[in-house]
């Protein structure tokens, strides 16, 4: 949605986003940024999940704070928020296997932005990040 993928190192100017989980029962997700901040315009993200478990990546463009979405369900799906209802999805990675890497290059306004994965039970295990764009 809205983006190409593809696999290769972080160039200047890229956005490194990594994804994963950890712990002796892989119960703590994460997602890491470079920076949070970008100038407005083309954006690429090159996303690396780290863990040992399926990720994605989503870009939503929305006002509420990236910890602040609800949980509800999504896609018939319980224990995710409604992207419908959250933003706007301007980008996703789509599913991501463990040590998969794939770069999104998205055309990204001046605004906020709420970086999640939004697999079952990631998001509210604090797989989300706040991304401002100038």
């Amino acid at each position: 949605m809205g983006g190409s993928t593809g696999q290769g190192s972080v160039a200047p100017g890229e956005i490194l986003v990594t994804l994963g989980d950890m712990g002796m029962m892989h119960t703590a997700f994460f997602i890491n940024l470079s920076t949070a901040t970008a100038p407005a315009g083309r954006v690429t993200f090159v996303v690396q999940n780290q863990g040992s478990r399926t990720h994605e990546l989503v870009v939503l463009q929305t006002d509420t704070p990236a910890s602040d979405i609800p949980i509800t369900s999504f896609e018939g799906e319980p224990d995710r928020i409604n992207e419908d209802s959250a933003g706007t999805n301007v980008g996703e990675t789509g599913d991501m296997a463990p040590g998969q890497t794939k770069r999104v290059t998205l055309q990204l306004a001046q605004g906020h932005y709420a970086l999640v994965c939004n697999l079952p039970g990631h998001y509210r295990a604090g797989m989300r990040r706040d991304f401002v764009v100038t």
